[in-house]
């Protein structure tokens, strides 16, 4: 089999134009734009719909169409009077004009009443938005690492960017590997308008709304909820977010997520400053930013660029699963038997928007872990919980009366959002709770009109979807049960997830918890009640990732192996596919899958492996090498089965050789990312790229 490669080949003269095969994700995002692109059709003028009702409408009869009897009482009349078939025939023309003249009229009125209703009721909403971007593009920032190894710094600071809160952890990488939580701050961001600039953060970005406003700055939250977990290559770059308040703007989320980690990495640096009593700039710092280990390549890069934006050149990606594993081995809470050498357990990471789980083996007594299954998980965070209870808060007051209080009184909406966040967490299955768990609401005259019931101390009753609710101007009070049901419906589907992992791994030593959510008592009794494995909850779980994330910046390789999710590979072409399943052939040579990394196998931490190239062409002045993944172990073709996630070209400098010289080396290496190298042996020159998964337009 040659080992040849070629596509999109550069020639210095007489070159000729091929266009590069789409992929399958291309040609399905092309169809899916088509089939929902909307066209607005253009208003008809008033004075053509007017014309065009008049002519086609026969208001007055012609003389062919006078009755015998009419056409003889004319006669008869001209007859006796032969003065009167002028005045008649004034009389026509004057009833003819006038109902010209109000056919017109009534035609004009209809049209703007027409405008108005559709207005009302069929115009959507959306296209009322305000779209704000900047002028900078997508353009893709070049990595200028190799590897872990290749990040030397002076501390390290971790970020846990989370849905409802973030925090960062500070780690001394000369002698210590401990951290220390501080900052824990909202997920929100004030925005000004005019320059689109973070304004406020955090607890600053919730003060604000409490302040008189004004509409050059806008406010948003729960920014990390508008994020996809299964991004898609041609939009995740442009994904626009709605506002909070005002509520008519849209903005590019990469400005959002950029300039909340600005500030917070601002912030972050200057306490740690302050505390180590030094003067670091962000480029003495290694950056640790963790994602959810569900999310595919293209959003681990999207959170990449969005933390060099914001001036976090040295930045790694931590999956959220892996470094609150790397917490449980220094957690006392767990004892120590499983810790041991060769115990296996399940991190079961339940958080504000997502859940993610992996499956680890404990390979030493120093706590080196092996993934034994790629991460795996689902949106089923907590945050949807949250969502079901704020439609019962609007479907009790009316959605009317919410937005009000959102716009008027911020500070008296917050705190039903910290009641609902901790209602949710408190409810048990025993027979201790109480009948009725209280939402805090803040509001005046809720009770219908008329009702004085509460004279008399009794409380505003309603039937909503989920049931019959009772409510005051402080409290909604939400039974038990309808409670317990709308925690169930998030949580059944976590217990589905977790023993349908189960069936493969039935060895499992231990369950460990962690997140905001693993708080939640009726997730807790689930787990006992599902599953007959021990399990533990981590000391303080909000922020174990954190910390987990700053012992990796310090000890990455405490991960030593992972599992691939994907089978990873580029293409060659050779001359022994003569199948007709070959859809690309050059030459007589068919295009196929150079496998480097097969989906569910075991890939060591920084693991390099190394396939050589050469040019197909004798002539060929470059050579382009595209990146493939595939959900099959062992796909042949370039086809459906597969999907390109990168591209990169590199000349030829040198071809006064014979082609079968110019030998190319490509090298992949592995992590928590992919990083993609090519070097040209005959001159040692070599570009890579930090597995770009943008669609460039640069």
């Amino acid at each position: 089999m040659e080992s040849n490669t070629k596509d999109k080949i550069k020639k210095e003269t007489n070159s000729k134009n091929t266009e590069k095969p789409e992929t399958i994700q291309e040609n399905i995002n092309s169809i899916s734009n088509a089939d929902t692109q909307e066209v607005k059709p253009e208003a008809t003028p008033i004075k053509n719909l007017i014309d065009s009702s008049t002519n086609n409408i026969n208001i007055l009869p012609n003389k062919n169409e006078i009755t015998s009897q009419n056409t003889q009482s004319q006669i008869n009349n001209n007859e006796n009077n032969p003065q009167s078939e002028p005045n008649s025939e004034q009389n026509t023309n004057n009833q003819t004009k006038y109902k010209y003249v109000c056919i017109y009229i009534f035609g004009i009125i209809i049209f703007i009443v027409s405008i108005i209703f559709a207005d009302l009721f069929f115009i959507d909403k959306k296209e009322k938005y305000i779209v704000l971007d900047d002028e900078d593009g997508e353009v893709f920032i070049e990595d200028n690492t190799n590897n872990l190894d290749e990040i030397k710094s002076k501390a390290i600071i971790s970020i846990d960017f989370g849905s409802s809160y973030s925090g960062f952890a500070i780690a001394f990488a000369e002698n210590s590997i401990e951290s220390k939580v501080e900052n824990i701050q909202p997920s929100t961001i004030v925005i000004q308008k005019d320059n689109l600039k973070g304004y406020r953060y955090g607890n600053d970005a919730e003060n604000f709304m409490n302040e008189p406003r004004s509409e050059e700055y806008i406010y948003f939250d729960r920014i990390k909820t508008k994020l996809d977990p299964k991004f898609k290559n041609d939009v995740q770059s442009k994904i626009y977010i709605d506002s909070k308040y005002p509520p008519n703007y849209k903005i590019n989320l990469r400005i959002i997520i950029t300039e909340y980690l600005k500030m917070f990495s601002d912030d972050a640096l200057k306490y740690y400053n302050q505390k180590g009593n030094t003067n670091y700039s962000k480029n003495d710092i290694k950056w640790i930013v963790t994602v959810p280990a569900i999310w595919n390549e293209y959003g681990k890069q999207f959170m990449r660029n969005c933390a060099k934006r914001a001036g976090m050149n040295k930045v790694l990606i931590a999956l959220e699963p892996e470094a609150a594993s790397l917490t449980m081995f220094k957690d006392d809470n767990v004892d120590q038997k499983y810790k041991e050498k060769g115990k296996v357990f399940m991190l079961i990471d339940a958080g504000g928007y997502t859940l993610d789980i992996t499956i680890n083996e404990i390979v030493d007594v120093f706590g080196n872990l092996k993934q034994l299954s790629p991460p795996s998980g689902g949106a089923y965070g907590s945050m949807n919980i949250n969502d079901y209870l704020i439609k019962i808060v609007e479907e009790t007051f009316t959605k009317e009366k919410i937005e009000n209080l959102i716009k008027n009184r911020y500070d008296l909406w917050k705190i039903t959002l910290d009641s609902i966040e901790k209602k949710k967490k408190e409810l048990r299955g025993d027979e201790s709770d109480a009948n009725n768990y209280k939402i805090d609401i803040r509001l005046e005259n809720v009770c219908e009109p008329g009702y004085f019931g509460w004279i008399f101390g009794k409380k505003c009753n309603k039937k909503i979807s989920y049931g019959i609710v009772e409510y005051d101007n402080k409290y909604l009070y939400i039974p038990k049960d309808m409670m317990k049901k709308i925690l169930l419906l998030n949580i059944n589907k976590i217990i589905a997830h977790i023993k349908k992992l189960i069936i493969d791994f039935p060895n499992i030593d231990l369950l460990v918890l962690t997140g905001g959510f693993s708080k939640c008592n009726i997730l807790k009794e689930e787990i006992k009640k599902n599953f007959n494995y021990p399990y533990k909850e981590l000391i303080d779980p909000e922020v174990s990732i954190m910390r987990g994330a700053a012992i990796y910046g310090i000890e990455p390789n405490q991960i030593v192996s992972r599992k691939s999710p994907y089978t990873i590979g580029t293409n060659k072409y050779t001359t022994r596919l003569k199948g007709s399943e070959c859809r690309n052939r050059y030459k007589g040579k068919c295009e196929y899958f150079d496998l480097f990394i097969r989906k569910g196998e075991d890939i060591k931490n920084n693991e390099a492996i190394f396939h050589y190239y050469t040019p197909i062409d004798e002539d060929q002045n470059s050579v382009w090498f595209p990146l493939y993944f595939s959900l099959f172990k062992d796909p042949l073709y370039i086809d459906e089965n597969i999907f390109k996630v990168s591209e990169f070209s590199m000349p030829i400098s040198e071809m006064s050789i014979p082609r079968e010289k110019r030998v190319f080396e490509l090298k992949m290496e592995f992590g928590s990312c992919i990083t993609v190298r090519a070097k040209y042996l005959v001159t040692n020159e070599s570009v890579k790229i930090f597995a770009n998964y943008y669609n460039r337009n640069d």
